[in-house]
C-alpha cells in the first residue's frame, strides 16, 4: 500500500542547526502530517512536494531527537518516482523499509515517529524534521457498479461540479479519488474492450488490490480480468501501465472527501469542483472515452486503486 501527503506551506522554512560535515545532531520539529497504514510488512510510500534542484534524503525516526545524518540508509536518498499534483508541482515519492519500530495494528498507541530529511547545503548537510506519521487502517471499497457520468460545462459558467460516493470502510480525510484517461490503442474503439482491457492491466500492476470488491462488476470476463488479469476475449493490446499509475499526471479532476460525511464509517463521498474550461486537447481525450476513476487510500502516490470507470460529457449548455 502506498501512502503519503504532499508538502505545502513553509515547511522547508523549518530552522536547521548547523554542525560539522558527518557528526550526528538534531534539529526542531515540523508539523507536517504523513499517512502511514497499520500493516505488518511491507514498504512505506513518503511523498514530498519539492520545489530545490536537488532532492533531499528521507528517513523515518522514531523519535524527533532521533534525527541525525546518522539516520540516512542506501534507500534514502533516491526517489523512487516523480509524480505531478493536481497544480502541475512536482511530487518526490521515496519507498523505505518498514522499520521495526513502526505500528502494525494499534490505531491508538502512543508515537513519536518522524519524518526527517537531509539536505545538501554546501559541505554541511542540513536537516529538517518535517512532521509526524499519522497512520491509518487500509480502507476496504467497492467497485462502483454504475458508469459515472461527469458533465462538463464549457462556454457559460464552464467546469463541473460532482459527488463520487464509494461504499468504502476506513476512508480517511488523507483519501483523494482522481479520474484520469484510460490508455488504449487507437484501432481499440469498443468502450467494453478499452474496459476489460484496464481491468487485466491494473491487476497486473496491484491496482485492483483484494480492498477492492469486485462483485459489483457488469460481468464474468470483467471479473476474470479483474481478479486474474485474463486476456482472453480481449481484441485490444493490452496497455504497459496501469490505469491508476502516476497520481495526477493528466487528470481531469482530483476530488477531496466531503468534510461533512466524516461520521459515516461504510460510505464516503468524494467532491469533484472546477471553474476551469477544458482545453481542446483535453477534450479530445476525454470525451467520447472511457476514464478512470482511482482512489489514493492515504493520498498521492505512484499508483492508486482501480474503483470504477467514468465517462466525461458536454452536455447542453
Amino acid at each position: 500500500m502506498q501512502a503519503g501527503v504532499p508538502i505545502s506551506g513553509s515547511a522547508l522554512d523549518e530552522l536547521s542547526a548547523p554542525a560539522a560535515e558527518g557528526s550526528c545532531f538534531q534539529v526542531a520539529t515540523g508539523g507536517l502530517s504523513f499517512p502511514v497504514p497499520l500493516q505488518p510488512t511491507g514498504n512505506i510510500f513518503i511523498v514530498l512536494n519539492w520545489t530545490n534542484a536537488t532532492e533531499p534524503c528521507v528517513a523515518v525516526v522514531p523519535h524527533p531527537e532521533d534525527c541525525s545524518t546518522c539516520s540516512f540508509g542506501p534507500d534514502s536518498c533516491r526517489a523512487n518516482s516523480r509524480l505531478e499534483g493536481p497544480d502541475k508541482e512536482t511530487l518526490l515519492s521515496y519507498q523505505l523499509p518498514r522499520q521495526p519500530f513502526m505500528l502494525t495494528d494499534d490505531l491508538n498507541a502512543r508515537h513519536e515517529h518522524s519524518v526527517c530529511i537531509r539536505e545538501a547545503n554546501g559541505t554541511v548537510p542540513s536537516l529538517r524534521l518535517l512532521g509526524r506519521i499519522a497512520y491509518y487502517r487500509k480502507p476496504q471499497v467497492s467497485f462502483i457498479k454504475n458508469i459515472l457520468i461527469i458533465g462538463v460545462r464549457t462556454f457559460i459558467n464552464p467546469g463541473w461540479h460532482e459527488e463520487i460516493h464509494l461504499q468504502c470502510t476506513n476512508c480517511s480525510a488523507a483519501s483523494q479519488v482522481v479520474v484520469q484517461p484510460i490508455s488504449y490503442d487507437s484501432r481499440c474503439r469498443s468502450v467494453t474492450q478499452q474496459m476489460l482491457a484496464a481491468l487485466a492491466v491494473a491487476n497486473r500492476h496491484e491496482e485492483m488490490p483484494a480492498s477492492v470488491d469486485i462483485s459489483e462488476l457488469r460481468n464474468s470476463q470483467m471479473e476474470e480480468a479483474a481478479q486474474h488479469g485474463t486476456t482472453a476475449g480481449i481484441n485490444c493490446p493490452v496497455p504497459s501501465s496501469g490505469p491508476c499509475s502516476g497520481y495526477a499526471d493528466g487528470a481531469f479532476a482530483v476530488g477531496y472527501r466531503k468534510s461533512t460525511d466524516y461520521d459515516d464509517t461504510s460510505h464516503a463521498t468524494f467532491i469533484l469542483d472546477s471553474s476551469r474550461r477544458l482545453t481542446g486537447h483535453e477534450k479530445q481525450i476525454f470525451f467520447h472515452h472511457r476514464s478512470a476513476i482511482c482512489l489514493y487510500p492515504g493520498g498521492p502516490a505512484a499508483h492508486g486503486w482501480l474503483v470504477g470507470f467514468a465517462v466525461v460529457h458536454m452536455p447542453f449548455d
